[in-house]
């Protein structure tokens, strides 16, 4: 028996509910690895062992490196700081992620590295980049960290709308590395949302009171059309969802090729990380398939929560 045999035999029990109870490693939906942590504990959704090799299938070398060096950075820090002031436990718990499955039209709308406390209520936001300078010759850091703040405001945003209040997000703290930049001490070292200017890399810190509304129409109905593929899952109230709509730009595109780039799409029936681009559902729009026969063979799991059900 392989292993989606076996969540065959899972999902006929009553019980079972494999949207919120099946753990992706390399998960990149950020909806659900939120819910996933909340309902079943940030320890089994850590993705530490996926950094313990040199490399992973799902990520490009370069790019698995610069966030193998961050989250080495602050492993040691958390044994450097243990039983001192600054004492505290960060959990990785996404290395690279959309806010949904299919949300992501750029490169830019990809955000990297999560870590939370134990709280589920703080989060460090780390993005990896490349050169100081972009493709036309120009210094990047300026877009760098336009891009760095509109991901630490939408993942604001979408911990504010998925949790609902259980629990309450306090704040995202962002910041950048580069090939030539590492994490800036002050970054591990402190909390205090008032970063001295001229820090380097700079940090940026989302709040309740500062953040950005940074989510689209679109992305809310990916983000709920998920939220719907579990019975113990809740699509949040129509305030919330007025909260969290993004009224202003995105960010500009950066003229670079080096950007970390988005995650290799994975067949939602077998598992098989695609070489090309998957078709997807053309109804919901979220799995993607390797073929028809993958599509046909998932059909009886997918129809449960496919949008096609539930409109």
């Amino acid at each position: 028996m392989n292993m989606f045999e076996g969540l065959d035999v899972f999902n006929s029990l009553p019980y079972w509910d494999s949207a919120s109870m099946f753990v992706n490693k390399s998960e990149t939906c950020a909806t659900r690895k939120l819910l996933q942590c909340r309902d079943m504990g940030i320890y089994m959704n850590d993705v530490w062992g996926k950094f313990s090799g040199d490399e992973i299938p799902d990520l490009p070398k370069d790019h698995f490196a610069e966030r193998k060096r961050v989250v080495e950075a602050v492993e040691k820090w958390m044994e450097e700081n243990k039983g001192t002031e600054n004492d505290m436990d960060w959990t990785p718990i996404l290395y690279n992620f959309e806010v949904a499955k299919a949300s992501a039209k750029r490169n830019q709308d990809w955000g990297h590295l999560v870590f939370t406390d134990p709280t589920l209520s703080r989060f460090l936001l780390v993005m990896c980049f490349g050169p100081d300078k972009d493709g036309h010759g120009h210094d990047a850091h300026d877009h760098y960290l336009a891009i760095t703040k509109y991901h630490a405001d939408r993942f604001f945003s979408l911990a504010k709308y998925v949790f609902a209040g259980r629990p309450e997000p306090t704040w995202v703290r962002a910041t950048y590395t580069t090939f030539t930049s590492s994490i800036n001490p002050l970054f591990l070292n402190s909390q205090d949302p008032q970063v001295p200017e001229g820090t380097h890399p700079p940090i940026y810190q989302a709040t309740p009171e500062t953040f950005t509304p940074y989510l689209t129409e679109g992305e809310l109905e990916r983000i709920d059309s998920t939220i719907m593929q579990s019975k113990r899952w809740k699509v949040p109230p129509a305030n919330l969802r007025d909260a969290v709509l993004a009224r202003g730009p995105r960010p500009k595109p950066l003229h670079t090729t080096w950007l970390c780039g988005r995650s290799a799409e994975v067949c939602g029936n077998c598992g098989e990380v695609a070489t090309a681009k998957m078709p997807q559902c053309a109804v919901c729009k979220i799995v993607r398939y390797c073929n028809r026969e993958c599509q046909r063979a998932h059909w009886p799991t997918h129809k449960k929560y496919c949008r096609k059900n539930r409109d």
